[in-house]
């Protein structure tokens, strides 16, 4: 199968081998698929149903999270390479706000050390 790109025809599409995987993100997001996946050949697939894996992360949590983002960050590493050379390193002393109330959204952040208070 393979992946197409978005709606508005960006992005080529990708190609999915035996082997791989789809859909493990979904199992933490409540969100439909903003991709449309079509077989280039005929396919068979194995499918995990969203309750069993809830059902296995019941009853082995951390050994069933640990493993489905080893599979993820695996996908993600090459787009994770190009996020990190695109990175801003931002310090900040405690007590000191990073956003206002009404300031616009500049992006997102991934808290790396310290604590981040959420105050409403």
């Amino acid at each position: 199968s393979a992946p197409q790109g978005n709606r508005s025809g960006m992005g080529s599409p990708l190609q999915v081998v035996p082997g791989n995987m789809i859909g493990e993100l979904s199992i933490f997001l409540d969100k439909p698929l903003p991709l449309v996946y079509r077989c280039g050949s005929r396919c068979r697939f194995a499918a995990l149903p969203r309750d069993s894996v809830v059902q296995l992360l019941d009853m082995q949590p951390r050994t069933c999270c640990l493993r489905i983002l080893h599979i993820v960050t695996a996908k993600l590493a090459p787009w994770l390479h190009r996020v990190d050379a695109a990175l801003d390193w931002i310090r900040i002393e405690g007590g000191r706000s990073l956003y206002h109330k009404g300031d616009p959204m500049r992006g997102f952040f991934v808290v790396l050390s310290g604590r981040l208070l959420v105050l409403e």
